[in-house]
């Protein structure tokens, strides 16, 4: 009779085990999707909408790059490259002259649980920043503006989205309800399905290539090996970085930095 009991206990434990496993795993949002990231260099700053400022625009005037975001039950990475143009006059001076046209993004860590945000800024040259620098902050607001317009993206039904930021940007996304992981590409998230297309006004447009739904989970490390800063500190040395300055390469060329970021 005991050890019936004790059977009858195991077994009704093991079942709960079982059933909270297979709950777990079907419950659990492992994603890997990649974006195809162009960053406008043509500089018309216009503000328009993405249905008129379309991808086929940014493919004249941009540079290209492929991005990953690994996302993991509300923790997410997103990985960029650094993107330059790098322009050397030697008709108009007798000094090189280089300017850099570079979004300052590089890898974005989101923890929606601690609505915590951590970017790490990579130097591009010895002669940008100087050094890697890691900003900590919280999660921006979401302070979305949503509409019924809707159109395909990736065979996804899609739907519209926008915010204004503080400095200004119009941000345009569109976003697949049938995808149930509130975030994107950078720090952009918080709209109830993935973003599959976002454009940060007339600079920068990611456009999804491919969504994978992973079948384990994805460790999510946060970035290091940098600097600590907040988001003032980081602003404040961005804009003594970008000031127009002149300086001596190991080769022995001068070169005058007089770049500008957005």
């Amino acid at each position: 009779m005991g050890f019936n009991v004790f059977f009858m206990k195991n077994r009704i434990y093991l079942v709960f085990v079982t059933i909270t496993m297979c709950s777990f795993i079907g419950n659990a949002q492992v994603y890997t999707v990649t974006y195809k990231r162009y960053v406008n260099t043509s500089h018309n700053n216009s503000e328009e909408p993405i249905k008129e400022l379309d991808e086929g625009f940014f493919l004249k005037n941009s540079i290209a790059s492929f991005l990953t975001l690994s996302y993991n039950n509300g923790t997410s990475l997103f990985r960029a490259s650094t993107e330059a143009e790098v322009v050397i006059d030697e008709v108009n001076s007798n000094e090189y002259k280089m300017s850099t046209n570079r979004i300052a993004e590089s890898n974005y860590y989101k923890n929606q649980k601690k609505q915590e945000l951590i970017v790490y800024h990579p130097n591009m040259f010895p002669s940008f920043y100087g050094k890697d620098v890691i900003v900590h902050s919280s999660l921006p607001k979401n302070d979305w503006k949503l509409s019924d317009q809707s159109q395909k993206i990736a065979g996804y039904s899609c739907k519209l989205a926008t915010k204004i930021k503080d400095n200004g940007q119009k941000i345009v996304a569109w976003y697949a309800d049938q995808i149930p992981i509130n975030d994107g590409p950078a720090e952009y998230w918080g709209l109830p399905g993935l973003i599959l297309q976002l454009q940060i006004s007339d600079r920068v447009l990611h456009v999804v290539t491919s969504i994978k739904k992973e079948s384990k989970a994805i460790d999510i490390l946060k970035p290091t090996g940098g600097e600590v800063m907040t988001n003032e500190q980081f602003k404040k040395f961005k804009q003594e970085m970008l000031k127009p300055r002149t300086i001596t390469t190991s080769d022995g060329r001068v070169i005058t930095i007089s770049g500008s970021n957005n």
